[in-house]
């Protein structure tokens, strides 16, 4: 777990933001890689990629005011970090605004970008492992992580203390997902598989989770995230029943 990777005596680079760079270049790689296999008008790869555009910006200012909400810092913005959730969240609603702005398909488009965001997000997971956040409650298990001196869990946790590394079972199931919608899921069911089957994993991810996962409308009985977690689920559902709807009609109009 190395929080800043020394290229020399003036260069440093925080090792969360190199991961995320990394998630945010494959996952635009693995985009033009499946764009390029489908047959997609030039004019739509141009809206597609602004969709993409402006889903980056709102998400990553989504991650960071929703972090400062849940951490009751609106009103400094002191120490605030990104937050996962929120920039899909802002995401997720500037790319609908965005597709339905440049007339794409809304589903279509959806379950194009899903391989990405998933890959990106397992890649910038990994960059939560090395950072040392995100990090889990302590634990017995063997694979159970000691955090270096100085790190964030060492601030909650006495040093030598080993914990769950929920960074990389995240990872770990973001990367099979990847592999599944790819290799098992329909392609008009990838962004539903998505939002059902990640919602689930992070509502229970979170009860291993041990650092501050702040609040949200005064409620404790659950964190933000699964809060959040059971919505994305109920959108999923919702989709996948409108989906199902739509194949029984076009099917019905071909008897």
């Amino acid at each position: 777990m190395f929080q800043y990777i020394y290229i020399n005596n003036d260069t440093v680079i925080a090792s969360y933001n190199l991961f995320v760079g990394f998630g945010l270049i494959i996952g635009l790689l693995y985009l033009d890689y499946q764009i390029n296999k489908m047959s997609i008008l030039d004019s739509h790869i141009t809206s597609i990629y602004l969709c993409v555009i402006f889903a980056l910006v709102f998400g990553f200012l989504g991650a960071y005011f929703f972090d400062a909400l849940t951490q009751g810092k609106l009103d400094t913005l002191e120490g605030v970090g990104l937050t996962f959730y929120g920039g899909l969240l802002s995401g997720l609603i500037s790319i609908i605004i965005f597709i339905r702005i440049f007339r794409l398909d809304m589903m279509e488009t959806l379950n194009l970008l899903t391989p990405s965001l998933v890959i990106g997000h397992a890649v910038g997971r990994i960059g939560c492992f090395f950072a040392g956040c995100c990090y889990g409650e302590p634990t017995n298990s063997p694979w159970g992580i000691v955090f270096p001196k100085g790190s964030f869990p060492t601030l909650q946790f006495e040093y030598g203390t080993a914990l769950h590394p929920t960074q990389i079972y995240e990872a770990f199931f973001l990367f099979v997902l990847f592999v599944v919608i790819l290799k098992v899921v329909s392609f008009r069911y990838r962004a539903i598989v998505y939002f059902i089957s990640y919602g689930l994993i992070r509502f229970f991810i979170e009860y291993l989770r041990a650092d501050d996962r702040g609040t949200i409308l005064n409620q404790i009985a659950l964190s933000p995230s699964q809060l959040i977690s059971i919505m994305i689920v109920i959108v999923g559902v919702v989709l996948w029943g409108i989906t199902q709807e739509q194949e029984r009609n076009i099917q019905n109009s071909n008897i």
